[in-house]
């Protein structure tokens, strides 16, 4: 159910998915197999910015970027980290044994629908244009002069 997405749900959404396979399923059993899970190493629990606890199917080296509209996590892999590791450890002494970095920003999605929703023009969809949203005409009748409504 982890793997067939790559999102980072909790395990509310788990248990939804899974009871329209095997509806007697417990959101308790969904506890107990992810938490399995997670002490085995074939997922990894990170908290998102509200403190829900989400789950990754990719427990490997890798971090995370943040929609902060509609919560929406997905995994980041930059060789970036690696080598920012490194510089942590000889500007501090540390042996660094791992870490937790997560980007946060605005999915492709929410900000589409923020520009909808504002009527800004997007070259994608030919929204709203900037001289109707300022309230100027092109009048080319007068030899291209712009005037005001």
């Amino acid at each position: 159910m982890l793997r067939m997405n790559g999102s980072h749900p909790t395990a509310d959404e788990i248990h939804r998915r899974v009871r329209e396979r095997l509806p007697k399923v417990s959101l308790g059993t969904v506890y107990r197999n992810l938490d399995y899970l997670a002490r085995h190493g074939l997922v990894s629990a990170i908290r998102d910015a509200e403190g829900r606890k989400r789950y990754d199917a990719s427990p490997g080296d890798h971090d995370h970027i943040w929609c902060v509209e509609c919560g929406r996590v997905e995994d980041v892999r930059t060789d970036s980290t690696r080598h920012l590791e490194k510089l942590i450890e000889e500007q501090t002494g540390f042996e660094v044994t791992g870490h937790s970095l997560t980007f946060m920003g605005v999915c492709p999605e929410c900000r589409r629908a923020a520009l909808d929703a504002r009527g800004a023009k997007r070259p994608e969809c030919g929204g709203e244009s900037l001289e109707r949203k300022s309230g100027m005409r092109n009048e080319r009748a007068n030899a291209g002069e712009w005037k005001t409504d």
